[in-house]
């Protein structure tokens, strides 16, 4: 019997908000709070950028969406968060490090874009020297 208890406790804490409780989660844009990358780097040389996502209560990280082209890499950090009546989330906050890897052809000045949920954008440009 005390298996069974504890079983379904942890099958309940497993599944979280999901949709079993009536909880249903929709994709939502996670701010980007942070963008590192190099002020310049040689040409013909990879380097990394690293996004800070920032998330917690109901909302959650998924993934960081990204595209490239020789002048501008441009990232969009999705999440979920859960939607219906009786929601509670906590206060906390979460900062998730994602590192993408730059690698050539890139132009100078190369520009990393990381969009905001608000329609705003973060730049930081790398010169190609």
């Amino acid at each position: 019997m005390r298996q069974s208890v504890v079983g379904v406790a942890g099958f309940l804490l497993a599944a979280g908000c999901s949709s079993i409780f009536g909880l249903d989660r929709r994709s939502i844009i996670l701010p980007i709070s942070q963008v590192d990358a190099p002020s310049t780097v040689a040409p013909g040389a990879s380097f990394n950028v690293t996004f800070t996502v920032q998330s917690g209560g109901c909302k959650r990280f998924v993934r960081l969406e990204t595209t490239k082209t020789d002048r501008v890499l441009t990232a969009v950090a999705r999440g979920t968060e859960p939607t219906g009546k009786n929601v509670l989330c906590t206060t906390d906050i979460r900062y998730d490090k994602v590192v993408e890897v730059v690698t050539q052809p890139i132009t100078d000045p190369f520009s990393i874009v990381g969009k905001q949920p608000d329609g705003g954008e973060m730049t930081v440009q790398v010169r190609v020297q």
